[in-house]
């Protein structure tokens, strides 16, 4: 008998797909203002990244739409976002996913603003139009802005993967107060609900709060540090979560094991809830017309307590890049295996984009991660002989090559090339592992 709540979910999950398309219909009705049409295809030489590499062909369509309405101290987004990722090798690992989002600008208009004359309030208008882009703008003016935005994401699975089903529904506040000229804070808080209906001991609410300080004081760049905190709190009291370890068929999609013969592993999971602390510096420096880049560091500090993970020798669920916005990465499933409540550590980015001669843009990027776990290497490979905590280094470097063609008013294409390198070092075995992956895309906006 199918458990009561696992029915509710199936019919929130038909009824989102169902608003899902009723707001792309609304869209195609009235004219849409931005359409986006992207298809991608990776090889991956390791897409459950762990040591023993199973290489697959993945796919990837997205549809990403969205209306804008623009008043005279406010603007509304509304957008639907659609990705299909079909695996070549592994078809029963195909799944797709659905995000439909909402968000708004409100503009706090000065005194002083009232009382200009016609033209200034026209010049005026003009500049609070950009305001929608992000709570960024006007980052060297006294303007305020509150910025809200809700989300709803789910992701289908086929049956054999069906327990990674999920839905999360998230919204967010952020207020962009001025300090002056040149500076100015951004308090922010963030509620998420995250939903595993055949997971439930992961199912969790979570409250973020942070509070960003920036400054444009350097000529062309911008720097903000934002410290914050998360709480996440699980819905059930406890989960008890029993699996198979060995074998050449590990979980059902080819995995080796560690070693030995099969077997079932039995682990109980009540944790009530975690918090972490964390901070971050950021900073964009426009180097030149052609030349932008972006650096940030992030600490992570250690968790209150054993946050509930999963062990990765049951992982199904593929984080995979796609075009445009990166759909298939929004509804990570690293929640369920490499949660960050559930490791301190610190991570470095570096990002520049250039633009080249004939309108190419390249984009190169690397960064690095260290991950101290409070959980024991045992806890996560049950063969390891090694009864310390895991420690991971991991390191990515990116190239992207990029190029826009526009077509008519209104129109572009852009191919893309990307070669991803990944290297993941643990004193794990089971966690330890280098590989390329390798991308050719293009998008349609209209």
């Amino acid at each position: 008998m199918t458990h009561p709540a696992a029915i509710t979910v199936r019919l929130m999950k038909i009824r989102f797909i169902i608003a899902s398309v009723l707001v792309f219909i609304l869209f195609a009705g009235s004219k849409a203002q931005d359409v986006n049409i992207g298809a991608s295809t990776v090889h991956d030489e390791n897409i459950f990244d762990v040591h023993t590499p199973l290489s697959d062909q993945i796919t990837n369509f997205e549809l990403n739409v969205s209306k804008d309405w623009d008043f005279d101290e406010s603007y509304i987004n509304l957008g639907y976002s659609g990705a299909f990722l079909l695996f070549r090798d592994l078809p029963q690992r195909t799944y797709h996913l659905h995000t439909l989002s909402l968000e708004t600008t409100f503009h706090f208009t000065r005194e002083e603003d009232e009382e200009e004359s016609s033209d200034e309030e026209s010049s005026s208008e003009e500049d609070s139009a950009d305001a929608h882009q992000s709570v960024t703008a006007h980052s060297d003016s006294l303007d305020r802005f509150l910025y809200l935005r809700a989300v709803g994401t789910s992701q289908f699975n086929k049956s054999d993967f069906s327990q990674f089903d999920n839905t999360l529904a998230a919204a967010e506040a952020t207020l962009r107060q001025p300090l002056g000229l040149l500076a100015s804070v951004r308090p922010s808080y963030r509620f998420g609900y995250h939903t595993f209906p055949n997971l439930t001991g992961i199912s969790y609410f979570e409250n973020n709060f942070s509070a960003g300080l920036g400054t444009s004081a350097i000529p062309n760049g911008w720097i903000t540090v934002t410290p914050g905190v998360g709480v996440k709190k699980y819905i059930s009291s406890n989960f008890t979560y029993t699996y198979s370890v060995g074998g050449s068929n590990q979980s059902g999609h080819g995995k080796g094991g560690a070693g030995g013969g099969q077997r079932t592993r039995t682990i109980d999971l009540n944790t009530p809830s975690v918090r972490q602390f964390f901070i971050t510096f950021a900073w964009t420096q426009n180097v030149s017309p052609a030349t932008v880049l972006k650096a940030a560091y992030s600490y992570l500090d250690a968790p209150s307590t054993v946050a509930r993970l999963l062990p990765e020798q049951v992982n199904t669920g593929v984080d995979q890049r796609g075009i445009g916005d990166g759909l298939a990465a929004l509804n990570s499933q690293n929640e369920i295996f490499d949660d960050h409540y559930g490791y301190s550590g610190n991570q470095a980015i570096l990002n520049i984009q250039q633009t080249a001669p004939f309108a190419i843009i390249l984009t190169a990027a690397f960064a690095f991660q260290h991950k101290k776990y409070t959980l024991s290497v045992q806890e996560f490979d049950s063969t390891a002989a090694n009864l310390g905590i895991r420690l991971d280094d991991r390191s990515e470097s990116v190239l992207n090559i990029s190029r826009t063609f526009p077509l008519s008013q209104g129109k572009s294409l852009k191919p893309q090339v990307e070669v991803t390198f990944i290297r993941n070092g643990s004193n794990v075995a089971y966690y330890d592992f280098s590989k390329t992956t390798f991308l050719v895309g293009a998008e349609f906006n209209f």
